[in-house]
């Protein structure tokens, strides 16, 4: 996991070693390579710029590709696996404010938000649902 500690600058590099380290098991073509990025990295900031970094490919070619092999764009995307493992995390007991970090949202108001747009419910009413299942 990323530490907070250190600069920027330093922390950024480690991003872009985690991303390029990924990139480099990503073998194949299509849509996949920019899948598994995501799912190996989606709790780090993650943009299609540094995923056409990753994979050697141009930023617009990327989008344009993924978008017309499943449908969605790779932000769409990376938002519904945070957001999948965030309910995953939930149903675990893990607390809400923990989540959102863990998931790679730094902004807990973002995270209730886009949460609520998914589940048509808040992460509190969610875990509490859960365990009452």
């Amino acid at each position: 996991m990323l530490s907070i500690t250190g600069d920027r600058s330093d922390a950024r590099s480690r991003i872009d070693t985690t991303f390029l380290s990924n990139a480099r098991r990503c073998e194949g073509s299509n849509a996949s390579p920019i899948r598994e990025l995501i799912d190996a990295s989606y709790a780090q900031p993650v943009t299609l710029r540094m995923l056409s970094t990753a994979l050697d490919r141009q930023a617009s070619y990327l989008g344009a590709l993924f978008r017309r092999e499943t449908g969605v764009s790779v932000r769409h995307w990376l938002t519904s696996v945070r957001l999948d493992r965030a309910s995953a995390l939930i149903r675990e007991g893990v607390k809400i404010d923990a989540v959102a970090m863990l998931v790679g949202y730094r902004s807990k108001k973002n995270f209730y938000r886009q949460f609520k747009r998914r589940f048509a419910m808040t992460p509190v009413v969610h875990g509490a649902h859960v365990r009452n299942e």
